[in-house]
């Protein structure tokens, strides 16, 4: 009778467990649903001239701030289109479908500061433009060579709760690390190949041999999903006296040069009596610090890329 109870408080448990991940995947799917909603903005700093002409100030601050609403949005463009080879052959069509109608890219401004010099007037100001607009009218333009923020990286976080909930099948589950470093890498634009795209397309035998740290896999995968660089990571949860440890161990690798950029290794406590809270808490808090380095070495490595090539 006492190993059945005992039984079923495990099994508690692990239920727990399983519907508080599902409701996580359920409310973080509807959050990142409407996170995506939301246009993505580039905000540009800008001097705009006019001409003061019959003495109307009026008429020139707001020519001035014509002038550098359109100038911010030529920068972006340009921005966008660094890598574009023979952009001249577009040049009518970019002044025609969005230099032309640059208004329609900008969602708000600010003017920080004006001037006036002689005939002359100046403003500068703030301008919030919407990113993802200019990326699309550039692509039904053909112009589809959009700089780097494209990349694909392949990210795979096995996540070990200590609960066996289908281990040998941890690509079915929801991972609540690789979730929040997910949105860290999208949010900075990448393309992310997560374990929905890479379920069963891949060996799981290779892909738990390439997550140990075995190179010659971890490429072989990366190519097999056309990835550009691929992070892979293991993150641990135990329970202590008052509360839970989430151990999380991340690995970026660059497929191009087939070599390891970057390791990055974080441990966070979180203090509670919910088990089921501290180790959503505590695996966020881990991804949250390690997210941050990950980023900022792949971006590092992607500019020197760029570098070499035009060098």
């Amino acid at each position: 009778m006492k190993k059945r109870l005992r039984f079923r408080l495990r099994l508690s448990l692990g239920l727990r467990i399983f519907l508080f991940l599902s409701l996580s995947l359920t409310l973080t799917s509807t959050f990142f649903a409407s996170e995506a909603a939301k246009p993505r903005i580039s905000t540009v700093i800008i001097e705009g001239t006019a001409v003061v002409i019959d003495g109307d100030l009026t008429l020139a601050k707001d020519s001035a701030i014509k002038n550098a609403m359109r100038s911010a949005v030529e920068d972006v463009v340009t921005n966008f289109t660094k890598e574009v080879e023979g952009l001249d052959v577009y040049k009518g069509s970019l002044e025609e479908n969005i230099y032309n109608n640059y208004e329609n890219f900008i969602q708000s401004y600010k003017i920080l500061g004006e001037m006036q010099d002689k005939d002359t007037y100046s403003v500068t100001i703030q301008v919030n433009i919407f990113e993802d607009s200019i990326k699309k009218r550039l692509l039904s333009l053909g112009i589809a060579s959009i700089k780097h923020d494209n990349r694909k990286i392949l990210l795979i976080i096995d996540e070990k709760t200590n609960i066996s909930l289908a281990e040998d099948s941890f690509l079915l589950l929801f991972s609540i690390s690789e979730d929040a470093v997910s949105k860290m890498l999208t949010d900075t634009g990448f393309e992310i190949i997560n374990r929905t795209t890479v379920r069963n397309k891949i060996d799981l035998k290779d892909l738990k041999q390439a997550i140990t740290g075995d190179g010659k896999i971890v490429y072989n995968i990366g190519k097999q999903f056309n990835a550009d660089m691929v992070i892979l990571g293991v993150a641990e949860v135990k329970a202590e006296t008052g509360g839970v440890k989430a151990e999380l161990n991340a690995k970026v690798y660059s497929v191009k040069k087939e070599t390891l950029i970057v390791e990055k290794n974080e441990i966070t406590n979180v203090l509670t009596t919910d088990k089921v809270i501290g180790i959503a808490q505590s695996l966020r808090n881990a991804a949250d610090k390690v997210a941050p380095v990950l980023v900022d070495f792949i971006k590092k490595e992607l500019e020197g890329e760029n570098k070499n090539k035009k060098d």
